[in-house]
């Protein structure tokens, strides 16, 4: 009889292979899981030194920004200390007297800019007025509260800059003790009073000092600034009267000087058709307001026009001149107006509107227009 056969599944080598494949197939999912899992690691380790180098040239662009605003800034700084420094002479003493500090003093008293821009200074120091009519020794002279003046005279004095007003009357005199300067080095002004009764080291040593200033600053402020243009017209200029204000009536425009005389108007007392500036030949001014008011270049008060009495002669006009205030002084100077191609008695004929103001009838005496 024949023996039975075991089924194959019954066998043990048969469930010892089966174990050894299923083991096999096991460890090699883990192997590859875990080789996988190697491979991403180093992949995110490779990536991060590339992410680390991009943001740290972002950080070093960054950072050089500023620097390259910090050079522009330097090279702009450059470019106006050179601006500043090429400016003409002129220009460098307009800005020094628009910077004047407080206590700072002409040859006559207190200075700054609105005083010299306004040609009438508080005198401050001794000045004394000479009347030239009276030679009496006895009150011949008398203290002034203020002066006229036009425009300033900068006299150099090695390195100082000693400001004087200038144009003033020569019936005007002064007995100072303190003299403003200043002094520029490079981009600072310096500001000083020094005393006038001593010199040399010893006024160096004493004088006072009241502060500085920045050229360039100055520059900044005032380069667009009308004062700069005027405070540079009154430096040795003798145009304060284009610039200064009235306190009763306005000066000359640019276009006046086309105007003919009208008489007829100033008898009313409407001076507009002489409104301006006139001069002699001898090169004093003399400046008319609209209100027939009057200054001169040589004279420390302002004078007024008498039109009570005017007297007509072969086309002249003859008024008078006394002192602008309520006490009117009699028989002032003569105020002739004299159209263009007329004359007074005694004065040649001209070719132009001319005035003649003084007590004599001299050529010399007779102003024609200037502005």
């Amino acid at each position: 009889m024949e023996k039975n056969k075991q089924p194959f599944y019954q066998k043990i080598w048969v469930w010892v292979i089966l174990i050894i494949v299923i083991g096999g197939v096991g460890y090699g999912s883990y192997a590859v899981i875990k080789h996988n899992a190697s491979n991403h690691a180093v992949t995110e380790q490779s990536k991060t030194p590339t992410k680390q180098k991009s943001e740290s040239m972002d950080n070093k662009a960054s950072s050089t920004k500023p620097k390259k605003i910090s050079k522009n800034k330097e090279t702009d700084k450059a470019k106006n200390q050179q601006d500043v420094a090429s400016l003409p002479t002129v220009d460098k003493e307009a800005l020094a007297l628009l910077g004047l500090p407080d206590k700072f003093v002409s040859n006559y008293g207190a200075l700054n800019a609105d005083i010299i821009l306004s040609g009438k200074s508080e005198a401050t120091s001794n000045a004394i007025y000479k009347n030239p009519d009276d030679d009496s020794d006895a009150n011949n002279w008398k203290k002034l509260t203020s002066v006229d003046f036009s425009g300033v005279k900068i006299e150099s004095e090695g390195p100082k800059n000693i400001v004087k007003l200038n144009n003033l009357a020569n019936t005007v005199d002064k007995l100072s003790y303190i003299q403003g300067y200043f002094t520029i080095d490079g981009d600072t002004i310096t500001y000083k009073n020094q005393g006038t009764r001593v010199s040399g080291a010893e006024q160096d040593a004493n004088a006072q000092q009241l502060g500085t200033q920045s050229l360039k600053a100055l520059f900044k402020q005032y380069k667009n600034d009308p004062k700069f243009e005027n405070i540079k017209k009154l430096i040795t200029d003798n145009t304060v009267d284009s610039i200064q204000k009235g306190s009763d009536s306005t000066l000359v425009a640019t276009d006046d000087s086309a105007k003919a005389m009208n008489v007829e108007q100033m008898k009313q007392g409407d001076f507009s058709s002489i409104v301006g500036t006139w001069q002699r030949p001898d090169g004093e001014t003399m400046t008319i307001n609209a209100d027939s008011t009057l200054t001169t270049s040589d004279a420390p008060v302002r004078q007024k026009v008498d039109t009570s009495h005017a007297m007509d002669s072969n086309g002249t006009t003859k008024f008078s001149v006394n002192t602008d205030s309520d006490n009117v002084i009699a028989g002032g100077a003569m105020f002739v107006v004299m159209p263009a191609n007329t004359a007074f008695e005694g004065i040649t004929p001209k070719a132009e509107d001319s005035i003649l103001m003084g007590q004599n009838n001299m050529d010399e005496l007779v102003y024609t227009r200037v502005k």
